[in-house]
């Protein structure tokens, strides 16, 4: 999103199942506000906001069924973005 910012990206095990890994990607508050935004538009539904209390994450798939999941460790700074978005 940002010149010169890092992106991370981290794989997880799963069991075996056909098209299920899942890339997840790490982002800042303001990154996920507006990533949520622009893929509920070009989704055309809105996504699954998951709150795990140390973290957030939007979960949500491609057109191919591949599953993607964008999280920030921003907590506070998100859920007061979230406050004020609603």
């Amino acid at each position: 999103m940002q010149s010169g910012t890092t992106s991370n990206i981290a794989l997880f095990e799963s069991a075996p199942i056909k098209c299920r890994s899942t890339i997840a990607v790490g982002v800042g508050a303001a990154e996920f506000v507006e990533w949520k935004r622009h893929l509920s538009e070009k989704l055309n539904r809105e996504l699954r906001t998951e709150d795990h209390e140390v973290s957030w994450s939007l979960y949500f798939n491609d057109p191919d069924g591949n599953p993607y999941e964008i999280t920030t460790v921003e907590y506070q700074a998100l859920a007061k973005l979230l406050r004020t978005d609603a």
